[in-house]
């Protein structure tokens, strides 16, 4: 902390926020319940800086791929792996807004493999790029 406090700033602004979410769901009762869909939910909450696949969501509650997406998305309305994205989209809108942490780090600790990969997936979600979602 000593070398970087910086750094250690934006860590502790990451990890704060996935407590929150996790305690948010907690307090609003939805940890009670034990769907299929819930677990799924949960795991990617678990795993939103892994690199997931709709086969890594499914096998975490032993279903098919389809089993598990149809099972989810009459739970949530939307398919896992959409859920997964915009999870991880939402988390690097509250980085930009609220850290100093350079996007290509926000990129990384959000398990996205390519930058522009992610530049490009934040544009078409959001509608602006990260660096002009940073600047609002």
């Amino acid at each position: 902390m000593e070398k970087e406090p910086a750094y250690c700033i934006n860590e502790l602004a990451f990890l704060l926020h996935r407590h929150i979410s996790c305690f948010s769901e907690a307090y609003n009762g939805k940890v009670l319940k034990t769907s299929c869909g819930l677990l799924m939910k949960n795991f990617i909450e678990q795993n939103l800086t892994a690199d997931l696949t709709m086969a890594d969501i499914a096998a975490h509650v032993h279903l098919s791929v389809s089993r598990a997406t149809h099972l989810f998305k009459e739970e949530y309305q939307v398919t896992p792996y959409h859920y997964y994205l915009s999870r991880r989209l939402e988390i690097a809108q509250n980085l930009l807004f609220s850290t100093n942490m350079p996007i290509q780090e926000i990129s990384r600790r959000l398990g996205f493999p390519d930058y522009r990969h992610f530049s490009n997936l934040f544009k078409r979600w959001t509608g602006v790029s990260p660096t002009d979602f940073r600047g609002r």
